[in-house]
């Protein structure tokens, strides 16, 4: 086969690490750049997509999600109870509630998206 050529009985399998974080439309490059590579040797780019997730939405690093609430609740501070991706429910407080294009919404710092380093 020629450089480049991708010769065999089917397609190939590569595994590409995908980076904790690491956002929609993102580039990685396989194999990884690499000092020590040969000039000629191929690359090849994927882009990044995200398969939508049943009860989270992503923006940007933050994590959203939708839990109904009465506006007594909110007048009230009330705590409700809120599902994480991985481990035990999350508390939230609705005493620091905010409007957000006419939504309530309250932030809950350190439980969103891991940050790509």
């Amino acid at each position: 086969a020629n450089p480049g050529e991708v010769s065999g009985p089917g397609p190939a399998e590569v595994c590409v690490r995908v980076p904790p974080g690491c956002p929609a439309g993102a580039v990685l490059h396989w194999p990884p750049p690499s000092p020590h590579a040969a000039p000629a040797a191929p690359t090849y780019a994927f882009c990044v997509r995200q398969a939508p997730h049943p009860t989270y939405g992503r923006r940007g690093p933050d994590l959203w999600t939708s839990v109904k609430v009465s506006v007594w609740d909110v007048l009230a501070g009330r705590r409700v109870e809120v599902a994480r991706l991985g481990g035990p429910p999350l508390e939230v407080g609705l005493g620091e509630a905010r409007s957000v294009d006419g939504r309530v919404c309250v932030a809950v710092p350190g439980e969103g998206m891991p940050v790509a380093a």
